[in-house]
């Protein structure tokens, strides 16, 4: 394990800004001579959708080969949380991509800005809190071995009120979130459970909502620029 290896996790509400900061996050240290990696990023913004769906299945594929035994915690774990059939892969292939993205890594900044925190929150969702989102993060973290040391991954909540969240979606040109695409009375009551599970989340660094200059230069000064 690398000591300058550094993970952080972006986490909270659809439309709470968190590729936009997280990007921004990773612009500025690589501006500051930091070695940084967007593997979510990349993969969601560099790609259309075929692309990203056909990439996602494919590194699936991969996991289950390489990792039998971690696929079926996973899919254990996705089952556990309501999810089957082409949801329960669905939900598997955008989670084994984040596992691999951290297996890959090994030096310098890995900013993921939809990583296994938002992936935990997402999976509580459709048991509507019957299932922890802190619980399943726990179980995702393991499944990364020692790379999940607490030292080495900052989680990132950014934290907007409901109705702003709710404000932006309804503004954005792409919908791609599951919580975008229901009718406004089930996205209210989505975004209300959301937001609870996010709060359930522990030891995250909480950002509240700011214009994204502000909310970068504060997590840069919350997390510090140096490499362990």
């Amino acid at each position: 394990m690398e000591s300058d290896l550094i993970f952080l996790e972006f986490y909270g509400l659809p439309g709470c800004g968190k590729s936009t900061v997280s990007h921004l996050v990773a612009k500025k240290l690589a501006e500051g001579g930091k070695t940084v990696s967007e593997p979510t990023y990349d993969t969601d913004h560099k790609s259309s959708a075929k692309v990203r769906k056909v990439k996602k299945f494919l590194k699936l594929f991969r996991y289950a080969l390489i990792h039998p035994k971690k696929y079926r915690a996973l899919k254990k774990l996705v089952s556990r949380n309501g999810y089957g059939g082409k949801n329960g892969l669905k939900q598997c292939a955008n989670i084994t991509n984040k596992l691999l993205a951290y297996e890959k890594a090994e030096t310098g900044f890995v900013i993921f800005d939809e990583g296994l925190t938002q992936s935990a929150i997402s999976l509580s969702q459709e048991k509507e809190g019957k299932v922890i989102s802190s619980e399943n993060e726990k179980i995702l973290y393991g499944l990364c071995g020692n790379k999940c040391r607490p030292e080495n991954v900052k989680k990132i909540y950014i934290r907007v009120k409901a109705d702003v969240a709710l404000a932006r979606m309804e503004g954005r040109d792409a919908h791609d979130s599951r919580i975008e695409k229901m009718n406004p009375e089930l996205r209210k009551k989505a975004v209300a459970q959301f937001h609870m599970q996010c709060d359930l989340i522990p030891d995250g660094i909480v950002i509240e909502d700011a214009a994204p200059e502000e909310v970068a230069e504060r997590i840069l000064k919350a997390i510090g620029t140096e490499k362990r």
